[in-house]
């Protein structure tokens, strides 16, 4: 460990030196990804013998803290993304009828409004994503012990490859790789027929434990599981909840996220008239 924290050729760090201090003075993560590594393997199998687990279990840590690092989890604030994307209802977290929180992607809603936000996007989820999950387990250095683990919803209903940048329907699955013990399942709702070889090809580079927590569903399937009442309106269900996500008091508006990005001003332009519309979209369901 000593090694890889040293800087790289760029004189840049490897890892955040808050992610270093939480893995020397918890065990929070380890424990986690203890947990995890056993799911996938019988403690009777080889591959559970002390020395091959200790390279295993360490190799995804400072895969983890790498990944952290590379999306600067631990930098991102409110203020690097713009009020319109949280208004947008892209993006949102909710109930299921167990009472289990969910974050729902809307990918149905996204439809390419220049490939040059496509990381802004990728990186307003994963913010967001990572306020929640602290606000639900707590800071790694005080955890909590919630009753429920959250689950996540990517609505694909709509959903073409040639509207929508696929990359970023499916931007949410590294936090189920990244976040062992987190989440306890991800549905992929309403899948194109057309999207379905990509996604069954990313299933195939992911552990067993995360596949397992994967399922393509569509409306029957869903209502079977959860019940009309644990369905959201907007994906055919009768629950009373509607899911939400608070605008920060210093989110940015589109322009200056963009001019802080490079993102060209015709894909500036674009991306604000996208945003109204969706915005129009998003008061229109509020209202029903």
């Amino acid at each position: 460990m000593e090694e890889e924290e040293k800087k790289s050729n760029k004189n840049e760090p490897l890892f955040h030196a808050q992610d270093v201090i939480h893995i020397r003075e918890t065990d929070d993560m380890i424990v986690r990804f203890l947990l995890e590594y056993f799911e996938d393997h019988p403690l009777d199998d080889k591959n559970c013998q002390e020395e091959v687990v200790v390279k295993n279990v360490g190799s995804l840590i400072l895969e983890t803290l790498h990944w952290r690092m590379a999306n600067r989890i631990n930098d991102m604030k409110d203020s690097d993304f713009p009020k319109e994307f949280y208004e947008s209802g892209i993006y949102e977290f909710g109930e299921d009828s167990d009472g289990c929180p969910v974050i729902y992607c809307k990918g149905r809603k996204y439809k390419k409004a220049g490939s040059s936000w496509t990381q802004v996007f990728v990186s307003f989820l994963l913010h967001e994503s990572e306020k929640k999950l602290r606000e639900i387990f707590g800071d790694p250095m005080n955890p909590k012990n919630p009753t429920h683990k959250p689950g996540i919803v990517m609505d694909c209903s709509g959903v073409s490859l040639a509207s929508v940048d696929v990359g970023l329907i499916f931007a949410l699955l590294p936090l189920v790789r990244y976040y062992p013990q987190s989440f306890s399942y991800v549905w992929v709702y309403e899948l194109p027929w057309i999207c379905r070889p990509m996604f069954n090809l990313t299933l195939k580079v992911l552990p067993t434990r995360i596949v397992k927590k994967v399922k393509q569903m569509d409306k029957k399937s869903a209502i079977n599981e959860m019940g009309s009442e644990g369905i959201p309106t907007f994906m055919g269900g009768t629950s009373p909840f509607k899911p939400y996500l608070t605008v920060p008091a210093d989110a940015s508006n589109v322009r200056d996220v963009g001019l802080r990005n490079n993102i060209p001003e015709g894909e500036i332009k674009k991306m604000i008239a996208f945003m109204d519309a969706l915005s129009v979209e998003a008061q229109k369901e509020d209202a029903k």
